[in-house]
């Protein structure tokens, strides 16, 4: 498994735009509101932290519906050039 090295943080409004979002989502969701901020890793696992080790987990188990919400609806994607470095490419 590649370590995680790229997030991105969204509104938690327009995570919950995902159709399937409440049964994707995990409790601690429940106690964010619209404008607070998540965050996207590159596997597309989602958390309420980036920084902090014991940050709360939203989304453990991504599914291929939700990679591609992801995708297409909130244009997630690693920037070019960003993965090779990550993986010592040149």
């Amino acid at each position: 498994m590649t370590p995680k090295f790229y997030c991105r943080g969204y509104r938690v409004a327009e995570l919950r735009r995902f159709e399937g979002w409440a049964s994707l989502a995990l409790a601690p969701q429940d106690r964010l509101g619209d404008d607070d901020v998540a965050y996207v890793w590159d596997d597309f696992t989602v958390v309420d932290n980036p920084v902090v080790a014991d940050a709360a987990t939203l989304v453990a188990a991504p599914t291929d519906d939700w990679r591609a919400f992801c995708r297409t609806e909130l244009g997630f994607e690693i920037p070019e050039g960003l993965l090779e470095d990550a993986l010592g490419g040149s």
